[in-house]
This record gives C-alpha cells, structure tokens and sequence, in this order.
C-alpha cells in the first residue's frame, strides 16, 4: 500500500510539470515578411489596346491596403475627375467616369499608396498603361530634379508636360498638362508612354495638387520645349530642373499683445516683412522698436499708438509703467566674442530710457597685467547703449552705477556686465581662387556655417592680370569651425543670391556648393582653388 502511494504521487508530480512544459503561448510567427506585394495580373492585360472600358483590375499575390492614394494616385493625361478604387480580396478594382480621348496613351501611377495588409510594404513603381487606338506610345523623356539653393534632390514633385500650344513667352504655360510624372528619392523623374512630339516642361512641389504654382510652392521649367526619346533602347538624356519658391505676397496679422510692469507694450506679428513695419503715436511722444518678430512701444505721453503693416492698421492704447522692470538690460553679450563685431556688445534694454549719464558709467579694459579705465559710452538710443570700442584678447566690464540711466521705467541698481574679446590668434583665414574656366562673370561667395545660415559673404575681385586665376575673395577673422561655400552666380550683381520670380518669370541665380565641408582652425590660412567638376557637387545648376 505504501509503494502503491508512493508511485502516486509521483506520476501525479510528472504529470504536473509536463503540463507546465507545454503551456499555451503565441508563436512567433517566423521571419518579418519584408517583401512588397506582387501584381500578378491585369485586367485587361497591362499595354493593351483599343481600350474601350471604365476601368481595370489588379490581381496581387496578397491581400493589400490602400494608403492616402488621393495624394499619391497620377493619372497622365489628367482626367476631369478622380479615378474610385476599391479592394476586393486581393484584386484592386479602378474605375471612372470619364470619356477616355481616341489614340491616346493613358498611365496610371500609383506612387507609395499601396502596400500590404501587415507589414506595410509598399508596392513602390506600380504603373498600369493602356491605349485607346492601336498602338501604345513608347516614347520618354527622364529629369533630375533638386533645390536651387541647397542642391539637394526634391521627390514628390510633379513633372508637367505641356502641349507647345500651351506656351507663353512671358509666362508659364497656361492650362492642365497632358502628361504628369512624379519625381522619386532621388529627384529623378521619368515619364514614360509618350506620344512623338515636344513638350514644355513645369516642375512642381503641387501642394495642393491643382497643377498650377501658388505661393510657397518649389517650381522650375525649361525654356524651350523637350522632345520625347522613343523606344526602350533609345537614349535617355536626364534633363536638369532646379525648383525654388518665389516669395509671396502674404497677409501679416497679430498673434498676441502683452504688456509688462514697465507699461512697454510688445505686438508680436507673423508673417510680416519687418522692413516694412511702421509705427507712430497719435497724441504724443512715444518710443518704439522692432525687435527680432515684434514691435515695443512705450509712451512718453502718448496714450494711442498704431502699427502698420501688410496694409493693415492696429491701434493700441499706452499706459505709464507701474514700477521699474529690473534688471534694466535685457539683452546682454556673450561671453567671448569678435571685437571687430560693432554690434556683438550692443546691449538692449528692457524699456527705453530718456537720457544717459556718462560719468555714471564705468568701463575697465584689462590685457595681461595691464589695466585701464574710463567713463561713459560710444552711443545709446531709447533702447540701446553702445559701450565703448573693443580689442583683439581684451577682457572688459562695463558697471552702470545708480543714476546712470535715465526714465521712470528703468532700475536704479548698480549693474554690471562682463565679456571677452578673443585674440587675434584665435581666427582664421581663407582665400578661394577661380580659375578662368569658370565663365561666369559676376560671382558672389557665400560661407554657410554648420547649421546652413549664411554668416559671410563677399564678391570676389578681380584675379592678377596675366595671372591663371580669373577672381579671389578673402574671408578673414573666421571663428573655427566647419564651414560649406556656396558659388553664386549674382547675374544681377545685387550682392545676394536672388531666387525664382514667377511675375515677372524669372530663373533662380545659379548656386553651387563644394562638396565637403571646409574646417576652419585658429591661426590658420589655407587656400581652395574651386575647379569645375572637383569643388562642385554635381553639374552646375541651370535649368537646361
């Protein structure tokens, strides 16, 4: 009897265990499916002819989805309205309500909208073309497409084809494309199924995929027209195309009013051109400034003020301060920075003040062991205090004592501010020489730093007569760092890179940057030669 409990409990414990062993779980499920889904058919056959329906069918090898395909879906030449899509199963359904044009080669492009029902990969290049007569056009024509600043590649945009009977010569063409391609990743855009005969070329950021450039929109076109290349073994020439946006004729507003303890009224506007802002105030004296996206203003009498701006007029009411905003400087200068930089130690108050006192106001130089002091500032407005002119490796302190700013806003305190210049040693230096087969005439150097602003730029002058360098400019006191050039082209020798003008038409100025960065170190003078092909990425940027 014993062996007998012994031997049950045991199995009891075995049986126990297995079941914990084979406890139900989730499978994995294998590897990730990364492949994209497969057209396996078309309905009718892809390139048919004499096509008479409404529409067609794709058969995949899995079941898919559709994405944002309004975005996405082309259909060239343009219909009047959208095509419907429906999935069935695995079959993807088309249809419309259009009356197709005799002997014509329609393309249906389906961009990045279809992809598989799990895993999302998308059924990228899926284009389904067919002909209304008897035979489906095969010619081509290929475009590379980048920004005419940065030089990078633009994808998504759209590459219009325009009958020659659509041409203007002092616009772009007029009315909707007969053909539409669309740029992928790599800028490159080729539109295929092409009758033989030319066309005018616009290319488009269509943000609102009306086929037409609005303000903000990245477009570029061609001149002249482009005739198609036939047949697949024909030869493809890639056409360049360099898009940028004009600047359009927006409508500034206010975004908000805000007025602190020093009665100092701020209006923050957006999308206003600041150097068109104006103020003035209606029944007494006042002072104002434009600062960085807003307008202060503070009465000195005053009780109504307006800005304009964009055609518009605001009209506030000013009131006295209530008590001083402390401290009085609001902006204040870095810790080292360019002597030579006459603005770098401007120092903006927080509101305006009526007057200064030199005497109250102390400055001390200080160079090695070497110490100097003197009085009073190099200039000052309502807002501003210029303290005296800086040397390379100088340490200054400029102390405001009680008294030495002037107004009712401003705060009596004892302030001091403390910077330094950097020294001479610190800068470096670089000469950029074209050679003379360069044969751009008016050209403009720009030096980007790491974060693509412009921080300088110079005309170059001329090179030495007899000499193998057509031009030089010479950037100097350049703060270590990692710098890009840019080659400008200045046709209109304004001094800036000028972009695209749709009225009047206009092309962007041609700019170019060298392919790698340029490192800057201190107490350093190196020299780059900008030859054409070595210091350029890519082929000069005209729209050709």
């Amino acid at each position: 009897m014993k062996s007998f409990s012994i031997k049950f409990w045991f199995l009891l414990a075995l049986c126990v265990q297995l079941a914990a062993c084979a406890k139900v779980g989730s499978p994995t499920g294998g590897l990730r499916d990364s492949l994209p889904p497969v057209a396996l058919a078309f309905d009718p056959p892809l390139g048919a002819t004499h096509f008479n329906q409404n529409g067609f069918q794709i058969h995949f090898d899995e079941f898919v989805k559709l994405g944002a395909y309004r975005q996405q879906l082309i259909v060239s030449p343009p219909l009047n309205y959208e095509l419907g899509l429906k999935l069935r199963g695995k079959t993807l359904h088309v249809q419309w309500s259009d009356t197709l044009a005799p002997s014509t080669s329609y393309v249906v492009q389906f961009g990045e909208s279809i992809s598989d029902l799990n895993e999302g990969n998308v059924a990228g290049s899926l284009v389904y073309a067919f002909s209304t007569g008897a035979v489906l056009d095969t010619g081509r024509v290929r475009f590379t497409l980048r920004d005419a600043w940065t030089g990078d590649a633009v994808a998504g945009a759209r590459v219009m084809l325009f009958e020659q009977s659509a041409a203007r010569s002092d616009s772009l063409p007029a009315g909707r494309p007969a053909f539409v391609g669309v740029s992928g990743e790599d800028g490159v855009c080729t539109v295929s199924y092409l009758p033989n005969r030319s066309f005018h070329v616009v290319a488009l950021v269509d943000v609102d995929a009306d086929f037409e450039v609005d303000p903000g929109e990245r477009f570029a076109w061609l001149d002249g027209p482009v005739k198609s290349a036939l047949g697949p073994d024909s030869t493809l020439i890639s056409r360049s195309l360099y898009l940028d946006a004009p600047k359009g004729q927006t409508s500034s507003y206010t975004s908000g009013v805000r007025a602190d303890s020093t009665g100092v009224l701020r209006l923050k506007l957006v999308d206003a051109d600041l150097s068109e802002v104006k103020f003035e105030f209606l029944d007494g004296k006042g002072a104002g400034l434009i600062d960085g996206d807003s307008v202060l203003l503070a009465s000195r009498g005053a009780t109504k003020a307006c800005v304009l701006h964009s055609g518009l007029r605001d009209t506030l009411d000013l009131f006295g301060p209530t008590r001083p905003l402390k401290p009085a400087i609001a902006s204040r200068p870095p810790a080292q920075l360019d002597a030579r930089d006459t603005t770098a130690v401007r120092l903006r108050l927080t509101a305006p003040i009526e007057g200064l006192v030199d005497s109250l106001v102390q400055v001390e130089w200080a160079m090695g062991d070497d110490t100097l002091h003197r009085t009073g500032v190099r200039a000052w407005t309502p807002w501003t205090v210029d303290p005296l002119a800086m040397e390379d490796g100088v340490s200054s302190t400029v102390t405001f004592f009680p008294g030495a700013l002037l107004g009712e806003r401003v705060s009596s305190d004892t302030t001091a501010l403390h910077w330094k210049a950097y020294q001479a040693s610190h800068y470096g230096l670089l000469k950029v020489q074209r050679p003379f087969d360069d044969a751009a005439t008016s050209v403009l150097w720009v030096l980007l730093d790491q974060h693509d602003v412009p921080v300088r730029w110079a005309p170059e002058s001329a090179g030495t007569a007899g000499g193998s360098v057509a031009g030089e400019v010479v950037f100097d006191r350049l703060l270590p760092g990692r710098y890009t050039l840019v080659w400008v082209d200045d046709r209109n020798g304004d001094g800036r890179w000028t972009g695209a003008s749709q009225v009047p038409l206009r092309h962007p100025e041609r700019a170019v940057r060298a392919n790698q960065a340029i490192e800057i170190r201190s107490d350093w003078e190196q020299t780059l030669i900008w030859e054409s092909g070595e210091a350029i990425d890519g082929a000069a940027p005209v729209n050709d």
